[in-house]
């Protein structure tokens, strides 16, 4: 037997002295399991036995009850505790992570068996793959444990909790500081596991930045030949990997012996094919961002809006090139200005494959839409392989291409509205001019020029009468109204009932004022979109009068594809004597097969069912709009508007509930700063929209009052404010039957004939109804930049 440098070799006797000794990755991949060799095969055999052979002396024997102490590693008896192949490969990747490890059948699995290990009663979370948080959301189900944002309040931590950390994240690619993590939740006792599958052996070292627990999808970056399924638990707490060892056992999540065989293969080449991906990664991220950073002089920034990579966080670049110095990962994702755009892009890629996953050999692209439901539909993740000129130049000529042949009206100019509506009623005092020719954003501050009264907004179904509120809402790809009384009738023109926050599919985009319902109770009448629950019905009973439930801030769609609705509960107990409840919450879902919705009531979480009382914020009652990971509502409390923002994933946790109070979100309602602009506007609704160009990210259509109102229009570039809103017509004579009554909102699901022209519903007075029309508004003189005409 010989030994060279630390390295052990295999003499004629086969049999192996000790474990490399060496702090280079290269070396120790190829060597880190030479001390299980048993063999002269310089490249490992694959074994695929399942089971294996007992000692043949019999006084060698020893039952299991009696055994102590881990077995030797070479000591196999069945394969889903230990198999020749899978130990190699969790031999390697020890020593690459300085750490003991063990191999799982997929990622997830790995995830799974942490969260079985500790069983956390708190686990604190981010932005990531959705599947750990697929995974997460089982364990909450099964064990009750409670979910937090990353960015939770220390206070919030116990004993035993986790921090769980993905960096480089999924699919940005952007970086986290893990000092600040493991520091949080060491204060408190609580323990960090991190995610750092797009930050393999070799860019970074998370226990060095103390890290608990770390984890690897090992099918990315330690597989890298996109033909294997692996997942990796490692952690230096003494006995940990034992106890995990015995609990992956009987959870049956063990690799396969082929499996084991390829990541012995893959992680041989793993230095080179990581660095290399991480180099050429950041060529193509810098080039990206430049072209973004100079979108007037070249076609790609014109279609591209960000470029996401932990390279590009130069503000952060004090500690990250500490936690990564080699390199800042092989994957970045690109946010488009349209989705369609998005859609569009990873066909054109000679040299990139359109799949999902990552870290092979080969260029992978994917519109992360495709597989991620919780994403921006406008961001394509992407990962680079390790060549160089060829991958760069295919990138630049087919983007370039595509976005040289791709039509104009898909980039910069908004879809004509095709509708066909009755002609504006003569006894509309406001008169809609021609308006300029050239597709041009509405001035601002803003000034309008007329309001076309179109027509009501019809239910195809003729069961209903009228109806009042008449916001919209997106859920699944589908445009819906919802609105709040609806009077019923039948065929025979008879009244039924009256129902509360209906809802009516419109099943043409172009023609926002046919409207449908989608499903009635026996009676005729419209099923409620929230239902009464048990409780309430026994409420109406009790009180002998009619409960109510408005959902005034309308829905909103979260990243999982459901929707949302804060409702105001109320009793009307006739004469005008309406008694004011508080905030509830629903979860909705549109099953599009069956054309149905179902909700959810989270009632059983809160006192009487409500999640803010009667003397709290009437939380939504304003408005409602999801941003990223957050909810925004705009809410009224005390004769004010404030502020409010939930963290999506937790919306039913009235604690996590955070309000602006001019600086800062802050737990304490009361802290909440009014906004001015809003003062003494009870109804409308923020949106999002650059109908005043990019430098106005929102907009707010309402009136100051019932009746005969001034519309107010404003603008901001954020939500927070400063907004600026002003009084721009009068609501005397836009009418059909009768005068104005409340409630004008604003629509985005209609495309807009120009920049101009904004689709709004407001209700009228008796006999009542909801009525579309067209606020105009003057516009440029001169033609607008580029990317003020991207359709929102």
């Amino acid at each position: 037997m010989a030994s060279t440098n630390g390295i052990t070799s295999i003499g004629r006797d086969n049999e192996p002295t000790s474990i490399v000794k060496s702090q280079h990755h290269s070396t120790l991949a190829i060597h880190g399991d030479d001390h299980l060799n048993r063999s002269t095969d310089v490249s490992p055999a694959l074994h695929v036995s399942t089971t294996f052979r007992y000692a043949s002396n019999p006084s060698e024997l020893v039952p299991a009850k009696d055994l102590e102490g881990p077995l030797p590693l070479d000591a196999h008896i069945y394969s889903r505790e230990t198999a020749p192949n899978t130990t190699r490969f969790e031999a390697i990747l020890s020593q690459l992570l300085s750490a003991p490890c063990l191999s799982y059948s997929s990622g997830l699995a790995a995830v799974h068996a942490f969260y079985v290990f500790l069983n956390p009663k708190r686990v604190s979370i981010g932005g990531g793959y959705h599947g750990c948080h697929g995974v997460l959301d089982l364990h909450t189900k099964i064990t009750g444990a409670k979910q937090l944002p990353l960015d939770c309040a220390e206070e919030d931590l116990q004993k035993g909790d986790v921090i769980h950390l993905e960096t480089p994240v999924n699919p940005t690619g952007e970086a986290f500081e893990i000092k600040k993590y493991a520091e949080k939740a060491h204060r408190k006792g609580a323990y960090l596991l991190v995610d750092a599958t797009f930050g393999p052996p070799g860019l970074q070292d998370p226990f060095a930045w103390g890290a608990d627990v770390v984890m690897h999808s090992g099918t990315k970056y330690l597989g890298g030949h996109s033909d294997m399924l692996c997942g990796v638990l490692a952690t230096k707490h003494e006995g940990w990997i034992e106890e995990l060892k015995e609990e992956r056992t009987y959870l049956g999540s063990v690799m396969g012996s082929l499996e084991g065989w390829l990541g012995v293969r893959s992680l041989r080449t793993l230095e080179v094919r990581v660095s290399r991906q991480s180099e050429n990664c950041e060529q193509l991220v810098k080039w990206l961002d430049e072209m973004v950073k100079a979108k007037h002089t070249n076609a790609i920034g014109s279609v591209v809006e960000k470029v996401h990579h932990a390279s590009l966080q130069l503000d952060d670049m004090h500690w990250l090139k500490k936690q990564m110095p080699n390199g800042f990962g092989p994957v970045f994702s690109i946010t488009m200005r349209s989705e369609e755009l998005a859609k569009r892009l990873p066909s054109q890629l000679e040299l990139f494959h359109h799949a999902t996953s990552l870290g092979g050999v080969e260029s992978l692209i994917e519109w992360r839409a495709m597989s991620d439901r919780t994403v921006d539909t406008k961001l394509v993740r992407a990962t680079s392989a390790p060549v160089n000129e060829d991958t760069l130049a295919s990138l630049q000529a087919r983007m370039s291409a595509n976005v040289q042949t791709t039509p104009q009206s898909a980039v910069l100019v908004l879809k004509e509205v095709k509708s066909s509506v009755p002609n504006q009623p003569s006894d509309s005092t406001m008169q809609a001019p021609m308006g300029p020719n050239r597709h041009q954003h509405a001035m601002y501050p803003p000034v309008v020029t007329g309001l076309q009264v179109i027509d009501y907004v019809n239910d195809r179904n003729g069961l209903d009468y009228s109806r009042d509120i008449g916001r919209s809402f997106t859920l699944n790809g589908k445009n819906f109204y919802i609105f709040g009384d609806t009077f019923c009738q039948n065929t025979a023109g008879d009244f039924v009932g009256l129902v509360d926050n209906t809802a009516a599919l419109l099943p043409h985009e172009d023609k926002f004022c046919d409207s449908r319902y989608l499903e009635f109770n026996n009676d005729d009448t419209v099923k409620a979109l929230v239902p009464l629950t048990t409780a309430e019905m026994e409420l109406q009973k009790s009180t002998g009068g009619r409960i109510t439930l408005w959902g005034f801030g309308g829905v909103v769609e979260l990243m999982d594809g459901t929707g949302r609705i804060w409702f105001e509960r109320g009793i009307d107990h006739g004469n005008g004597n309406n008694e004011y409840c508080g905030i509830g919450m629903a979860e909705i879902r549109y099953v599009e097969h069956c054309e149905r919705f179902i909700t959810r009531r989270f009632d059983e979480l809160w006192p009487n069912g409500l999640i803010f009382g009667a003397d709290e914020p009437k939380v939504g009652s304003l408005s409602t709009i999801v941003e990223g990971e957050y909810v925004y509502l705009y809410s009224e409390y005390k004769g004010n508007t404030i502020l409010a923002r939930a963290w999506s994933p937790m919306t039913t946790s009235r604690n996590l509930y955070r309000f602006w109070d001019g600086k800062d979100y802050v737990e304490n309602y009361n802290a909440a700063v009014p906004i001015p602009a809003f003062q003494d506007i009870p109804q409308g609704a923020v949106v999002r929209s650059h109908i005043f160009g990019r430098k106005k990210n929102y907009i707010f259509v309402g009136v100051d009052k019932w009746a005969d109102s001034k519309i107010q229009v404003g603008a901001a570039e954020t939500l927070e404010g400063s907004w600026e809103v002003w009084p721009v017509a009068l609501t005397q004579g836009i009418k059909i039957k009768d005068g104005f009554r409340y409630c004008i909102y604003p629509h985005l699901f209609a495309s807009h004939t120009r920049k101009g022209e904004l689709l709004v519903t407001w209700s009228e007075q008796y006999p009542g109804g909801v009525i579309a029309g067209k606020l105009q508004f003057q516009t440029t003189e001169e033609e607008c930049e580029e990317d003020c005409e991207l359709n929102d």
